[in-house]
């Protein structure tokens, strides 16, 4: 009898510890990508500007793309000759809004697993080809 309550004492023990690592995990997450999550909007934002200028810089191509950057973290990239448009919203709870033509997509900001490093992942798509 003695013996099952040292096996349930150390099943509970065991438990108590791989819950506390696992909250702890969660938090540091957590705080990995309220500091992180700002530069990789940052640098999307960057990209989205760069390839704009490299597409715009094609011969022929002229300044069909535009794009306007907001201070409320939002991105609209507008083709002149079409009036299309795409808008990308770094939102609340660090995700991030695509809107375009063929309807919205979420990503949302995530550590990347075994590192302290935050990316983009999409847990579900809503654009179907």
């Amino acid at each position: 009898m003695a013996k099952l309550g040292r096996v349930a004492a150390q099943r509970f023990i065991d438990q108590r510890n791989a819950k506390q690592t696992q909250d702890a995990k969660v938090l540091h997450d957590q705080e990995m990508i309220e500091l992180k999550a700002p530069e990789v909007w940052d640098r999307l934002s960057e990209e989205f500007a760069r390839k704009c200028t490299e597409f715009n810089s094609e011969p022929g191509v002229g300044n069909t793309l535009s794009l306007n950057r907001t201070e409320d973290r939002t991105l609209t990239i507008r083709r002149a000759d079409t009036d299309a448009k795409l808008t990308i919203t770094f939102l609340p709870f660090y995700i991030v809004r695509v809107c375009g033509v063929t309807g919205p997509a979420e990503f949302k900001f995530e550590v990347i697993a075994g590192t302290s490093e935050v990316g983009l992942t999409c847990p579900r798509f809503l654009y179907q080809s």
